[in-house]
């Protein structure tokens, strides 16, 4: 048995189009000065997210705008399809309404053949207390209730063929609970904090009002009873072929399984000691946790073109954790700037990995996940800050990076492990390879934030009035280093054991433009105009499939292995479409706001 991951696309939600997404995100944060050492606060958010993708059968020039001298079609308003029937010739024949692409003459049909209707709400309540009850203690504990609901409903042709039809699904309306208590202890100019905290996760929740009060008042202690079903990803060898498995979850009639609460307990530390005037050392010790994706755990894709399930959703995933070292040292540096060196060391386990199950006789495979690998991360991290000044304020910091990921491949079988139905495969049925790590080389990765402002009552005056006071210019600057990257043909990989690539370093930038105004004593409001993007240095998407090897194979021929990213290719054609349009970071976002304040 062998398997590579498949030779049809996958459809994840990440693939969606940004330009048919809205978003809306609305929140209300209230403090409270309960006692001269007692703060209490509020927070209160909602966020909501809608996809909205359709076709009409046609679609004419009208429907669509040009970029670059490029024709692009609105998904709203339809697409245009590779071929229509020809009265004159009584037959299919290329349709006239396609373009050319400007870099490799290939014709462009307009956007794809999508619906979907997929949405999701989150609702976040925050409350937390900080009481310096102690000359040497200050106390900080709170909750926090975060309800989700995830729909996704998504049907996509591919080759714009019905008959290569791709349906994903999921409905699942998790709840989050956290609660956390630290003590912040003050003696002799170190500082301590010692903290707990407790994660809860349960995929059985309601999203609504009532139900987040019920989980918040009963549902930590209580079963209320309320289980979910969701589709039983470890049933799936139940079915003989893959077809039955397909036709079971277009049925509803597949499997069930219901999956329980995850809970996890985290302790941390922190200490920190003068060991001059103007220097201290820190340590840092904690235990964190994450939730996989939810891609991992909830949806179901069926595949129409090869008639089986893709992927199916494994709910009964749980929390990926992490243990983290650091070790520092600040340092003030004449009065105006502080120099921060730091190590750093995480250990992650239980992290998000790709499995198969399959008969022996290939009849049936399908994709899911488990919790298999893991991860090690250690750095240095150098910042400098500048955290004063009438003007300027600023920081820029450099972290150097080298990781370590598992390796789960199976050699010349699979990429990922396999479990099939036959006990007398590998090991008690399954296909997996020697846990090995794969040490990646030194990234680095820098980012700057530095702000101009502009002081009460500074500058020049238009009928007495400081025209540019309380103005701001931030600009963020993003820099990420060369990252290794393999050959994605494995039989390359086999012949060429020892090459490896490298990306081109890729740089970003941020611009956000405000002004404040006070209202009265007790309100302000800002209101700014941020720009994402506002410069990106060019990096190029690498292509996928055949062209995405082609396009290696065609930078190692040049000696190139170190450009990855770069158009410096000697075959045009391997790029399919014009540069202009697949650099990272292209669009720029232009977001106008307001915040108020009372």
């Amino acid at each position: 048995i062998s398997y590579g991951g498949g030779d049809s696309e996958m459809f994840y939600v990440g693939r969606k189009p940004l330009n048919d997404r809205k978003a809306s995100l609305v929140g209300l944060k209230y403090q409270y000065l309960a006692s001269d050492t007692r703060i209490l606060e509020a927070d209160v958010n909602y966020f909501r997210s809608d996809w909205d993708i359709r076709h009409s059968e046609a679609a004419s020039e009208a429907d669509g705008r040009y970029f670059h001298g490029r024709l692009y079609l609105d998904p709203q308003s339809g697409w245009i399809p590779k071929n229509i029937w020809s009265d004159e010739k009584q037959d299919w024949v290329l349709n006239p309404l396609a373009r050319s692409d400007d870099g490799t003459n290939y014709s462009m049909f307009g956007g794809g053949v999508t619906w979907d209707d997929s949405y999701g709400r989150r609702f976040n309540m925050k409350l937390s207390m900080t009481d310096q009850f102690n000359p040497a203690h200050e106390l900080k504990t709170g909750i926090e209730i975060t309800a989700n609901k995830i729909v996704e409903n998504r049907r996509h042709w591919h080759d714009d063929s019905p008959e290569k039809e791709y349906i994903t699904t999921a409905h699942s309306e998790p709840i989050e609970f956290a609660a956390y208590i630290q003590d912040k202890v003050e003696f002799s100019g170190m500082v301590a904090n010692f903290g707990l905290r407790l994660d809860r996760y349960d995929p059985n929740g309601e999203f609504s009002p009532m139900g987040v009060l019920d989980y918040a008042t009963l549902g930590l202690l209580f079963d209320r009873n309320n289980k979910v079903e969701y589709y039983d990803v470890h049933s799936i060898l139940d079915y003989a072929t893959n077809a039955d498995a397909y036709y079971a979850v277009k049925g509803d009639s597949f499997i069930t399984t219901t999956a329980e609460a995850k809970w996890h307990l985290s302790p941390r530390v922190g200490v920190s000691f003068p060991i001059t005037e103007d220097s201290k050392v820190y340590f840092n010790y904690g235990h964190f946790v994450q939730i996989v994706q939810n891609e991992a755990m909830y949806p179901t894709t069926l595949d129409g073109e090869n008639v089986r399930v893709q992927w199916m959703g494994n709910p009964q995933l749980g929390f990926q954790k992490s243990y983290n070292f650091e070790l520092g040292y600040d340092q003030n540096v004449f009065d105006k700037f502080q120099l921060h060196v730091g190590a750093f060391y995480k250990d992650y386990s239980d992290v998000e990995s790709g499995m198969v199950y399959a008969h022996s006789d290939q009849s049936l495979i399908a994709e899911w996940a488990a919790q298999r690998e893991y991860r090690e991360v250690r750095g240095l991290d150098i910042e400098i800050r500048k955290k004063s000044g009438r003007f300027l304020t600023g920081f820029f910091n450099l972290n150097i990076t080298n990781k370590s990921v598992s390796d789960l491949e199976v050699p010349g079988i699979s990429q990922i492990p396999v479990i099939t139905d036959d006990p007398n495969i590998g090991t008690n049925g399954e296909l997996r390879g020697v846990p090995r790590p794969i040490v990646e080389e030194i990234t680095p990765y820098g980012r700057g934030y530095f702000v101009l402002s502009s002081p009460r009552n500074w500058g020049p005056r238009v009928m007495n009035y400081p025209v540019l006071h309380r103005t701001s210019a931030s600009l963020g600057i993003y820099y990420t280093g060369p990252q290794l990257r393999e050959h994605p043909d494995g039989t390359w990989r086999e012949q060429h054991p020892n090459v490896y690539f490298h990306t081109i370093p890729i740089i970003s930038t941020n611009l956000r433009l405000a002004r404040d105004f006070e209202i009265n004593r007790n309100s302000s409001m800002k209101v700014y105009l941020d720009i994402g993007n506002l410069w990106v240095s060019k990096f190029r998407n690498i292509p996928g499939g055949q062209a995405g090897k082609d396009y290696y194979s065609d930078l190692y021929a040049q000696g190139k292995e170190d450009r990855l990213g770069t158009e410096e290719v000697t075959n045009k054609d391997i790029l399919r479409t014009h540069s202009e349009v697949l650099y990272a970071g292209e669009y720029r976002s232009f977001i106008l706001g307001m915040r108020f304040t009372y």
